[in-house]
């Protein structure tokens, strides 16, 4: 009789979850269960079936891919191969070429966007762009969730993220970093689907998911430090109602942070404008209208003359409202006064307007690595608080303090 010699890494295999659960689904395959060429189950469902983990599931997957059991193909998703791995193979079974399998990194990503694809939505495209260099580079793919995602109800999201498994998606990424949305829906939708999972955003929500997002109350404090440091006795933060949003907010108290534990007295000035009677869109983006609103006030707040040497502008199109109403009046940024912005619009490297970039890219790259160590290790709930790039350019750097 053959004897049949079992190794210590098959022994592992067996023990572990996704062992077991690549042993089950092989018989099942042998059986005829699974018949050859026939589209193989999402992940999601068998982790339903199994109950277990998607990454649980992945990894099986990986192992049958490995073994020959189960190929994949690009775009398509994965297929059942046949009985070539197992002893039960007949003479002249024809079988499909056998998949290679794929690296650690090279991993399937769907993205569920808050907004179109189709639309030029500066800050999110600039997220997607870096996601898909990361994965690209990895040698991974990116599937997109059908278009419009404008309402995150649980129907709407768990329908696009059935429909991102089924086309071969091993984790998902929510791209919302352009304005608040619907969170306890997105939050319990994604919950739900089981699948690892990152959620990109403005601010910190504190979501029990893995999680990357801007702070927008650190670049306030760095951008009035900065004026500090350039010799600025006094600080005004500038803000028409327009641009009274979260966002501002958040500036705003980083501005006064600053001030507060600045090296030696600073005066600090909240140049806010009051809003008006009717309500008003305070979602914040309507860069012409910021400009054209800080303009109107800005105008008026200078008949009384500078109100301090250094600006904080709540964003790049707010500064540039307050340097064409500054310029008007006889003041130039860079000689008479500084003046600091966010956001670093095109429009501000023309004009010489210090700003803090929004760490877009790095949020791309950061959502992309985090989903794959998600994949790998489930279960680490993490959050990744990413910082603005500070940008220096004249309105700040050719300012002489005037004793």
């Amino acid at each position: 009789m053959e004897q049949v010699v079992t190794t210590e890494i098959e022994l592992k295999t067996r023990r572990s979850a996704s062992g077991r659960v690549a042993q089950t689904i092989r018989e099942r395959i042998v059986s005829g269960e699974y018949s050859a060429g026939s589209r193989f189950p999402s992940r999601r469902a068998l982790a339903e079936q199994y109950q277990v983990a998607p990454a649980t599931i992945e990894q099986a997957v990986k192992i049958l891919i490995s073994d020959g059991l189960l190929f994949a193909e690009h775009g398509r998703g994965t297929f059942v191969a046949g009985e070539q791995a197992t002893s039960k193979s007949r003479p002249g079974d024809v079988m499909p070429p056998r998949a290679a399998p794929r690296s650690a990194s090279a991993f399937t990503v769907g993205i569920v966007s808050s907004s179109p694809l189709s639309v030029d939505i500066a800050w999110n495209n600039a997220v997607i762009r870096a996601m898909e260099h990361s994965i690209s580079t990895a040698g991974g793919s990116v599937r997109y969730a059908p278009e419009p995602v404008d309402c995150w109800t649980v129907s709407t999201l768990l329908s696009c993220i059935d429909s991102l498994i089924a086309d071969g998606a091993d984790g998902i990424i929510l791209v919302a970093v352009r304005g608040p949305q619907d969170l306890a829906n997105a939050i319990h939708g994604v919950r739900q689907s089981r699948i690892p999972s990152v959620y990109v955003c403005v601010r910190d929500e504190r979501v029990p998911l893995v999680n990357v997002y801007y702070d927008f109350r650190d670049a306030g404090y760095v951008a009035a430090s900065h004026l500090v440091e350039r010799g600025a006795n006094s600080v005004a933060y500038f803000v028409p109602y327009a641009a009274r949003a979260y966002w501002s907010e958040a500036r705003m108290a980083g501005v006064q942070e600053a001030i507060k534990f600045a090296a030696r007295p600073v005066d600090l000035r909240l140049c806010l404008e009051a809003p008006p009677v009717e309500s008003c869109d305070d979602s914040g983006f309507g860069d012409r209208f910021h400009e054209s609103g800080a303009y109107e006030f800005a105008r008026c707040l200078l008949q009384d003359g500078l109100p301090a040497d250094g600006v904080v502008a709540a964003n790049d199109a707010v500064a540039y409202g307050f340097m064409r109403a500054a310029r008007e009046s006889g003041f130039v940024a860079g000689r008479d006064y500084m003046i600091v912005g966010f956001d670093d619009e095109p429009q501000s490297r023309g004009l010489g307007l210090t700003t803090l970039r929004p760490p877009l890219e790095r949020m791309g790259r950061e959502a992309v690595a985090l989903l794959s160590r998600e994949i790998s290790e489930p279960g680490h709930t993490m959050r990744t608080c990413l910082k603005s790039e500070f940008v220096a350019r004249a309105s700040t750097m050719a300012f002489t303090r005037r004793h």
